[in-house]
Protein backbone atom coordinates (compact mmCIF):
# COMPACT_ATOMS: atom_id res chain seq x y z
CA UNK A 1 0.00 0.00 0.00
CA UNK A 2 1.25 3.97 -0.68
CA UNK A 3 -1.37 5.93 1.03
CA UNK A 4 1.04 5.91 4.61
CA UNK A 5 4.11 5.16 4.48
CA UNK A 6 7.65 6.40 5.62
CA UNK A 7 10.12 7.73 3.91
CA UNK A 8 12.44 9.95 5.85
CA UNK A 9 13.23 12.30 8.75
CA UNK A 10 13.07 12.14 12.05
CA UNK A 11 11.23 13.01 14.52
CA UNK A 12 7.99 12.84 12.80
CA UNK A 13 7.22 14.60 10.09
CA UNK A 14 4.16 14.79 8.54
CA UNK A 15 3.07 15.86 4.99
CA UNK A 16 -0.42 17.06 4.20
CA UNK A 17 -1.34 17.63 0.52
CA UNK A 18 -4.33 19.44 -0.10
CA UNK A 19 -7.14 18.08 -0.65
CA UNK A 20 -5.54 14.97 -0.75
CA UNK A 21 -6.73 13.43 2.30
CA UNK A 22 -5.78 9.70 0.86
CA UNK A 23 -2.01 10.87 0.54
CA UNK A 24 -0.90 11.33 3.83
CA UNK A 25 2.77 10.43 3.85
CA UNK A 26 4.40 9.87 6.96
CA UNK A 27 7.91 11.04 6.90
CA UNK A 28 9.86 8.63 9.58
CA UNK A 29 12.35 6.05 8.83
CA UNK A 30 15.37 4.42 10.41
CA UNK A 31 18.61 6.60 10.50
CA UNK A 32 20.31 6.52 7.12
CA UNK A 33 16.91 4.60 5.32
CA UNK A 34 15.68 6.86 2.71
CA UNK A 35 12.78 4.96 0.61
CA UNK A 36 13.27 6.72 -2.56
CA UNK A 37 10.96 4.63 -4.37
CA UNK A 38 8.24 5.25 -2.23
CA UNK A 39 8.70 9.11 -2.59
CA UNK A 40 8.59 8.43 -6.63
CA UNK A 41 5.46 7.28 -5.94
CA UNK A 42 3.89 9.33 -4.05
CA UNK A 43 5.27 11.94 -6.21
CA UNK A 44 3.55 9.90 -9.35
CA UNK A 45 0.23 10.03 -7.76
CA UNK A 46 0.28 13.35 -7.32
CA UNK A 47 1.32 14.45 -11.17
CA UNK A 48 -1.32 11.96 -12.19
CA UNK A 49 -4.05 13.08 -10.52
CA UNK A 50 -3.83 16.50 -11.66
CA UNK A 51 -3.21 15.04 -15.38
CA UNK A 52 -6.36 13.45 -14.81
CA UNK A 53 -8.55 16.36 -13.78
CA UNK A 54 -7.02 18.39 -16.71
CA UNK A 55 -7.96 16.11 -19.00
CA UNK A 56 -11.71 16.08 -17.76
CA UNK A 57 -11.96 19.78 -17.92
CA UNK A 58 -10.52 19.39 -21.31
CA UNK A 59 -13.11 16.66 -22.13
CA UNK A 60 -16.28 18.50 -20.30
CA UNK A 61 -15.72 21.52 -22.18
CA UNK A 62 -18.36 22.46 -24.51
CA UNK A 63 -17.78 21.95 -28.53
CA UNK A 64 -18.48 24.84 -30.72
CA UNK A 65 -21.37 24.75 -32.87
CA UNK A 66 -20.88 23.08 -36.25
CA UNK A 67 -22.11 26.14 -37.94
CA UNK A 68 -21.34 29.51 -38.35
CA UNK A 69 -23.21 31.85 -36.41
CA UNK A 70 -25.36 29.31 -34.33
CA UNK A 71 -25.75 30.60 -31.13
CA UNK A 72 -27.76 27.38 -29.58
CA UNK A 73 -26.01 26.63 -26.32
CA UNK A 74 -23.69 23.53 -26.58
CA UNK A 75 -25.28 20.69 -23.88
CA UNK A 76 -23.54 20.02 -20.78
CA UNK A 77 -21.36 16.97 -21.40
CA UNK A 78 -21.82 14.27 -18.26
CA UNK A 79 -18.85 12.12 -17.14
CA UNK A 80 -20.17 9.65 -14.24
CA UNK A 81 -17.00 6.65 -15.35
CA UNK A 82 -13.81 6.47 -16.60
CA UNK A 83 -11.07 3.16 -17.06
CA UNK A 84 -7.41 4.38 -16.34
CA UNK A 85 -5.32 1.98 -18.63
CA UNK A 86 -1.66 1.48 -17.60
CA UNK A 87 1.42 0.11 -19.55
CA UNK A 88 3.96 -1.88 -17.30
CA UNK A 89 6.65 -2.27 -20.06
CA UNK A 90 7.19 -0.51 -23.21
CA UNK A 91 6.80 -1.53 -27.09
CA UNK A 92 9.81 -3.27 -28.24
CA UNK A 93 10.95 -0.92 -30.30
CA UNK A 94 10.56 1.57 -27.85
CA UNK A 95 12.81 -0.81 -25.63
CA UNK A 96 15.77 -0.90 -28.06
CA UNK A 97 15.54 3.12 -28.38
CA UNK A 98 15.82 3.74 -24.46
CA UNK A 99 18.77 1.03 -24.32
CA UNK A 100 20.46 2.87 -27.18
CA UNK A 101 20.12 6.59 -25.29
CA UNK A 102 21.13 4.90 -21.95
CA UNK A 103 24.13 3.56 -23.50
CA UNK A 104 25.23 7.11 -25.11
CA UNK A 105 24.12 9.19 -22.25
CA UNK A 106 26.88 11.62 -21.29
CA UNK A 107 27.09 11.64 -17.04
CA UNK A 108 28.81 15.52 -17.70
CA UNK A 109 25.63 16.73 -19.53
CA UNK A 110 23.39 14.85 -18.26
CA UNK A 111 21.80 13.56 -21.92
CA UNK A 112 22.53 12.16 -24.75
CA UNK A 113 23.51 13.52 -28.33
CA UNK A 114 20.94 15.35 -30.77
CA UNK A 115 19.07 13.48 -33.28
CA UNK A 116 21.22 14.35 -36.14
CA UNK A 117 24.27 12.17 -34.44
CA UNK A 118 21.61 9.43 -33.73
CA UNK A 119 19.94 9.47 -36.99
CA UNK A 120 22.78 6.80 -38.37
CA UNK A 121 22.58 4.53 -35.60
CA UNK A 122 18.51 4.18 -35.64
CA UNK A 123 18.22 3.82 -39.19
CA UNK A 124 20.63 0.52 -39.20
CA UNK A 125 18.29 -1.20 -35.71
CA UNK A 126 15.95 -4.03 -36.81
CA UNK A 127 13.62 -3.38 -34.29
CA UNK A 128 12.89 0.13 -36.58
CA UNK A 129 12.79 -1.12 -39.72
CA UNK A 130 9.37 -0.63 -40.40
CA UNK A 131 8.53 2.52 -41.69
CA UNK A 132 5.59 3.02 -39.98
CA UNK A 133 7.42 2.42 -36.42
CA UNK A 134 10.15 4.60 -37.62
CA UNK A 135 7.92 7.77 -38.13
CA UNK A 136 7.31 7.50 -34.27
CA UNK A 137 10.30 7.27 -33.30
CA UNK A 138 11.61 11.13 -32.74
CA UNK A 139 8.58 12.14 -31.21
CA UNK A 140 9.11 9.08 -28.66
CA UNK A 141 12.96 10.59 -28.55
CA UNK A 142 11.89 13.93 -27.79
CA UNK A 143 9.39 12.86 -25.25
CA UNK A 144 12.14 10.84 -23.35
CA UNK A 145 14.24 14.56 -23.80
CA UNK A 146 11.40 16.03 -22.26
CA UNK A 147 11.05 13.38 -19.49
CA UNK A 148 14.94 13.63 -18.37
CA UNK A 149 14.47 17.39 -17.24
CA UNK A 150 12.45 16.39 -14.84
CA UNK A 151 13.58 12.88 -14.14
CA UNK A 152 17.09 12.70 -14.84
CA UNK A 153 18.77 9.44 -16.21
CA UNK A 154 15.54 7.81 -14.59
CA UNK A 155 13.30 8.40 -18.07
CA UNK A 156 15.87 5.90 -19.85
CA UNK A 157 14.83 3.08 -17.23
CA UNK A 158 12.82 0.55 -18.92
CA UNK A 159 10.34 -0.08 -16.07
CA UNK A 160 9.31 1.94 -13.39
CA UNK A 161 10.85 1.69 -9.66
CA UNK A 162 6.99 0.86 -8.49
CA UNK A 163 3.77 -0.81 -8.94
CA UNK A 164 1.76 1.44 -11.08
CA UNK A 165 -1.13 -0.37 -10.91
CA UNK A 166 -1.39 -0.77 -7.25
CA UNK A 167 -0.36 2.92 -6.46
CA UNK A 168 -3.43 3.58 -8.76
CA UNK A 169 -5.73 1.27 -6.73
CA UNK A 170 -4.28 2.28 -3.44
CA UNK A 171 -5.84 5.51 -4.42
CA UNK A 172 -8.47 4.82 -6.12
CA UNK A 173 -11.19 6.38 -3.72
CA UNK A 174 -9.17 9.51 -3.60
CA UNK A 175 -8.93 9.16 -7.34
CA UNK A 176 -12.95 8.95 -8.15
CA UNK A 177 -13.87 11.66 -5.65
CA UNK A 178 -11.17 14.38 -7.20
CA UNK A 179 -12.74 13.43 -10.86
CA UNK A 180 -15.93 13.36 -9.20
CA UNK A 181 -16.86 9.76 -10.71
CA UNK A 182 -19.40 7.26 -9.78
CA UNK A 183 -16.89 4.37 -10.86
CA UNK A 184 -13.53 4.03 -11.80
CA UNK A 185 -11.62 1.28 -13.51
CA UNK A 186 -7.64 0.42 -13.58
CA UNK A 187 -7.01 -1.64 -16.20
CA UNK A 188 -3.91 -2.90 -18.07
CA UNK A 189 -3.16 -1.50 -21.44
CA UNK A 190 -2.71 -4.98 -22.83
CA UNK A 191 -6.82 -5.29 -22.29
CA UNK A 192 -7.45 -2.50 -24.58
CA UNK A 193 -8.12 -3.15 -28.34
CA UNK A 194 -7.59 0.75 -29.70
CA UNK A 195 -4.21 0.92 -31.37
CA UNK A 196 -3.40 4.84 -30.65
CA UNK A 197 -4.66 4.30 -27.31
CA UNK A 198 -1.69 1.66 -26.49
CA UNK A 199 0.59 3.57 -28.18
CA UNK A 200 0.13 6.63 -26.12
CA UNK A 201 0.20 4.95 -23.26
CA UNK A 202 3.51 4.10 -21.57
CA UNK A 203 5.29 3.34 -18.38
CA UNK A 204 4.69 6.22 -16.06
CA UNK A 205 2.01 8.15 -18.11
CA UNK A 206 -1.14 6.13 -17.77
CA UNK A 207 -3.89 7.08 -20.15
CA UNK A 208 -7.84 7.85 -18.82
CA UNK A 209 -10.76 7.47 -20.78
CA UNK A 210 -13.72 9.02 -19.59
CA UNK A 211 -17.55 7.91 -20.36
Amino acid sequence: MFLVTHAVCSPPVYLFTHPHPLLLVNLIAPAGDINVDMIKAFKYNQKVAHTFRIRLAAFKKPKKGKKKGDATPAEPITVSSATIYVASVYPEWQEAVLKLLDGKYNATTKTFPDNRELMPELKTMDELKDKKVFKKVMPFISFIRAQMDEHGRDALSHVMPFDEVEVLKANEVYLQKSLELETLTIKPVVDCDNDKLKDDCLPGSPVIVFA
